[in-house]
């Protein structure tokens, strides 16, 4: 749903470059390259951190989720995760993140669902873990009521799972329960803040359903500072800030204009230039020639949009 692009603080050519940066900065780095849609830059980051500091779980997970699709790549970091199980010892709970983690390369969904129960089942407790990824699994075949006990189940044991929060929430938004979604993604963000799409759907939920669009605009904001090109981010950032008891015009209007900029044949963020000149700046001419141009790209409010021109061409 929402664009991604590459910031500074991803190398440009995909090729990790790390700072004199503590574990968690280093990890926080790699994410926004993960969440900026950079895979295989962001793969190389958690793979150096790994190199270094082999105990830093969430490398793993971000190595894992970000794994190449050739053979080759996941062999390899099969291998790795198989020598830090044995490292730890297969039947301690410090290896059931990462027994869950290699399963999560197996390409066969019907293999890793039938390995993920045997494991759940072989360890009664201290299996979250597998627990969510079998709850992705059966997700991924539609079935989310029954994901939805996984993820749940996941969660009241652990936490501090972050992906076990994040499959409660996308799988309540599946299910059509947005407002059951919103704790789950609020308990997500304190483990994962900067995730821009959850960040998104946050926001969208509390403006839509909730109509807070006070509570919602610290949400776009922040997702608009890891994505800051994004045109659903830009378009629904300004279409907040007039939300607010004080409105911030301005801002508002140099956020669609950035996305007009960015998608200049998309007729909304035309017509969302003509509605901040008509209705807040009182710059007719500008109004008209946006709405003209949203005419023209085949907006869908035609029979609306043309009455407002004439309005506006009446009255100037």
């Amino acid at each position: 749903m929402l664009a991604t692009l590459g910031l500074a603080s991803c190398a440009a050519d995909d090729r990790p470059r790390l700072p004199e940066l503590n574990a968690s900065d280093q990890l926080a780095n790699a994410r926004q390259c993960q969440y900026q849609g950079r895979t295989a830059a962001a793969h190389g980051l958690f793979v150096e951190i790994l190199r270094s500091q082999p105990d830093v779980l969430g490398a793993w997970e971000g190595a894992v989720e970000t794994a190449p699709d050739d053979d080759a790549g996941r062999a390899e970091l099969d291998r790795a995760l198989e020598a830090r199980i044995a490292s730890v010892g297969t039947s301690t709970p410090a290896a059931m993140p990462l027994l869950t983690l290699r399963l999560e390369l197996t390409t066969d969904l019907a293999a890793r669902e039938k390995a993920l129960y045997d494991l759940v089942n072989a360890h009664p407790s201290h299996n979250a873990w597998p627990r969510t990824a079998l709850g992705t699994v059966v997700a991924s075949r539609g079935n989310h009521r029954a994901a939805l006990r996984f993820f749940a189940e996941a969660a009241d044991d652990a936490p501090g799972l972050a992906r076990a929060w994040s499959g409660l929430a996308t799988t309540q938004m599946a299910l059509g329960n947005e407002l059951d979604a919103v704790p789950a993604y609020e308990r997500y963000l304190r483990e994962r803040p900067r995730d821009p799409q959850a960040l998104y759907n946050l926001a969208l939920i509390l403006v839509q359903r909730r109509q807070r669009p006070r509570d919602a605009l610290p949400y776009l904001e922040r997702a608009n500072q890891v994505l800051p090109d994004d045109v659903d981010i830009l378009t629904n950032l300004g279409s907040v800030l007039l939300l607010q008891n004080d409105p911030d015009i301005k801002h508002a209007e140099r956020c669609f204009v950035r996305a007009r900029d960015l998608s200049p044949q998309d007729p909304d963020v035309h017509y969302n230039l003509g509605v901040i000149y008509a209705d807040h700046l009182d710059q007719d001419a500008k109004a008209i020639s946006s709405f003209e141009r949203y005419l023209e790209l085949g907006g869908s409010g035609q029979e609306r949009v043309r009455a407002w021109i004439a309005e506006l061409k009446k009255g100037s």
